[in-house]
């Protein structure tokens, strides 16, 4: 596995995306503790991941929605 502060910020954004969509699902159909996983994965990218990502201050001060 790659290095996610390697990775592109919106790539990581779509990854969160993917993971909330798949936490949604999951939930719906009452599989809960598989929820929670992709829950905890979209809030690991979002929390920690992307706020250290070398290009986060200047895509922030760029793009103000997406902070």
């Amino acid at each position: 596995m790659s290095d996610p502060l390697s990775v592109q910020l919106s790539v990581l954004l779509e990854r969160a995306q993917v993971a909330i969509d798949r936490a949604r699902e999951l939930a719906n159909t009452d599989q809960l503790d598989r929820a929670y996983v992709h829950y905890l994965r979209a809030s690991e990218i979002t929390i920690n991941i992307i706020p250290n990502h070398p290009d986060y201050r200047a895509t922030a001060s760029q793009r103000p929605g997406w902070y």
